[in-house]
């Protein structure tokens, strides 16, 4: 079994011997001036050394507070960032995207391949349909749909331009039809 300090009174001198001040470590640590002091007497009554001479100002580190700050900062640093690695590891790597059937078929679909070639980590997850998605309340992430991009309280991309043209049987096109071939 280890027979380490609180890790709060750890966390707590790491703050205080950055700022070389109790007030300012307590206005860090949401906490008052009083705490701070009483965190630093615990973790010093633990090792048995001051850790900080407490001159009128400014406040010093001892020969003690010196050789154990850089070790606590940086093992609070391996923390924080070990615990960022793990959070993002554990956070869903799904990405559930919604599209109308047509854009699917047509334009995304022969396009997966590449995209799961370049970000192997990414579960995509593709709902097709053509009813309105309620981004707020659905488990969908993003949704692309034709319209003008006018929906609010939503980030809106524009893709692309669609291009509508008419196209018919050749018997349309002869002389008895109105319909006019499209000028191009």
């Amino acid at each position: 079994m280890r027979l380490l300090p609180s890790l709060n009174a750890l966390h707590t001198f790491e703050v205080a011997a950055r700022h070389l001040n109790f007030q300012q470590a307590a206005e860090e640590l949401d906490v008052t001036p009083t705490a701070v002091s009483h965190q630093i007497k615990v973790l010093e009554d633990h090792l048995g050394v001051s850790l900080f001479r407490r001159r009128p100002r400014p406040l010093v580190l001892t020969e003690a507070g010196q050789l154990l700050y850089p070790a606590v900062s940086r093992s609070l640093d391996a923390i924080e960032a070990e615990l960022t690695r793990l959070t993002q590891v554990s956070e869903s790597t799904t990405l559930t995207v919604s599209v109308v059937t047509e854009f699917a078929a047509k334009w995304l679909v022969p396009r997966l391949s590449e995209f799961q070639r370049t970000h192997p980590k990414i579960d995509l997850r593709l709902q097709t349909s053509n009813d309105v998605v309620d981004l707020h309340k659905q488990t969908v992430d993003l949704a692309i749909r034709y319209g003008k991009g006018n929906y609010p309280g939503l980030v809106v991309c524009k893709l692309m331009s669609d291009v509508f043209m008419p196209v018919c049987s050749p018997r349309l096109w002869d002389s008895q039809h109105p319909i006019k071939a499209p000028e191009v």
